[in-house]
């Protein structure tokens, strides 16, 4: 009887997990969760499309290579702040973010079944 327990506990936890992974539209203007979900196991190529397209819709996509403009710095001299430096930390993710999404995008693109899914080989 405990063995029942423990296996249909352990169903419905995994039934919870995989139903957080539904997101809608609006949550994808808010966060990104187009990062995450080109790491789930079976991800859904026309989803995270568009959970990437939604989020940029709503903000400021960080422009250029590096993640502090050392010339910059060094022109004006000055000490940046914390917070300055833990926004060009967050835009440095952020660049490295949709350069893995570009990466992924052009990688899948061959394997990407009609109804979203991905093909493994």
């Amino acid at each position: 009887m405990n063995k029942h327990l423990f296996l249909l506990f352990f169903l419905l936890a995994g039934g919870f997990l995989q139903a957080q992974t539904n997101y809608s539209l609006e949550d994808y203007k808010k966060k990104p969760y187009w990062i995450s979900m080109m790491d789930e196991a079976n991800p859904n190529y026309f989803e995270v499309q568009k959970a990437f397209t939604a989020y940029w819709e709503h903000h400021t996509m960080p422009e250029g290579e590096g993640d502090m403009n050392i010339k910059e710095k060094e022109k004006n001299k000055r000490r940046f702040s914390k917070k300055e430096i833990r926004i060009a930390r967050e835009e440095a993710a952020m660049r490295m973010a949709i350069k893995k999404y570009r990466w992924w995008i052009m990688k899948m693109e061959p394997f990407v079944q009609d109804d979203g899914s991905i093909k493994r080989q």
